[in-house]
C-alpha cells in the first residue's frame, strides 16, 4: 500500500472513531439534578421528562397553551432551515463567550434527522402528495430524548440523531460543494411538496 493508501486508511480510521466513539454516561449524575423541561407537552420534550424522571431527577416541566400556533413554515422550506443555521451560529457564539467569560456551563448542539413525532407525521400528511413508509421511516422520539440527555450530560459539543440521516447529510457537504450530493439526496428521499413556498406565490 503506497503512501495515498495509508493516508486515506489513517483518515477513514480516524472518521470511524470520531463517529462511534461515544463519553460514558453514568445515569446516577442526573439523580437530585434540577432539570427544566420545555416543549414536554407531546414528542420529544415529553419523552425527555419521563427519562429524567426515571433516573431521579428533579424535573420542572414547561409546554405551551392548548392552542396551537400559525404556520410558520415546515421543514425542507426556507423559512425553517434559516431558523435551524440561526441556532448554530447562536450556540457557537454562546460556547465561547462562556468560556471566555470562565463560566462553567456546557452547551450541547443537536442536530436531529426526521423522528416519529406528531408534528412531523402531521408535516408530511399535510405538505406531501404521496407518502411511502418505505421512503422515510421516522426514528422513535424516545430513543431521540435519550441521546439529547446524554449528550449533554457528558457535555458533548454536538449530537447527530439518527447518525445515518443527520451526521451524514450535514458532513458530507463540505467535501462535495459542486456536486450537489446532499441536495440530490433529499429530493430522492421526500417527495414533491403539496404546496409552493409563500417566497414564490404571489396573491
Amino acid at each position: 500500500m503506497g503512501k495515498l493508501g495509508w493516508t486515506l486508511a489513517l483518515l477513514f480510521a480516524v472518521l470511524l472513531g470520531y463517529v462511534w466513539y461515544e463519553p460514558a454516561f453514568d445515569p446516577e449524575s442526573l439523580r437530585g439534578a434540577r432539570v427544566v423541561v420545555t416543549g414536554c407537552s407531546t414528542g420529544i420534550g415529553e419523552q425527555m421528562a419521563y427519562h429524567y424522571a426515571r433516573l431521579g431527577a428533579r424535573v420542572l416541566i414547561t409546554a405551551r397553551s392548548g392552542e396551537k400556533p400559525g404556520k410558520i413554515g415546515n421543514p425542507l422550506t426556507s423559512f425553517y432551515a434559516a431558523t435551524k443555521f440561526g441556532l448554530d451560529g447562536f450556540f457557537a457564539s454562546l460556547r465561547q463567550e462562556l468560556v471566555m467569560q470562565d463560566i462553567n456551563v456546557s452547551v450541547t448542539y443537536c442536530v436531529l434527522g426526521f423522528i416519529g413525532t406528531e408534528t412531523s407525521q402531521n408535516f408530511l400528511e399535510v405538505s406531501y402528495t404521496r407518502v411511502s413508509s418505505e421512503q422515510i421511516k421516522p426514528s422513535p422520539p424516545s430513543d431521540c430524548a435519550m441521546a439529547i440527555i446524554k449528550g449533554g450530560a457528558t457535555r458533548q459539543r454536538e449530537i447527530y440523531y439518527p447518525w445515518r440521516d443527520a451526521w451524514l447529510l450535514t458532513k458530507l457537504r463540505p467535501f462535495v460543494p459542486d456536486l450537489d450530493l446532499v441536495d440530490h439526496v433529499t429530493r430522492s428521499v421526500f417527495p414533491p411538496l403539496k404546496e409552493k413556498s409563500p417566497l414564490f406565490t404571489t396573491d
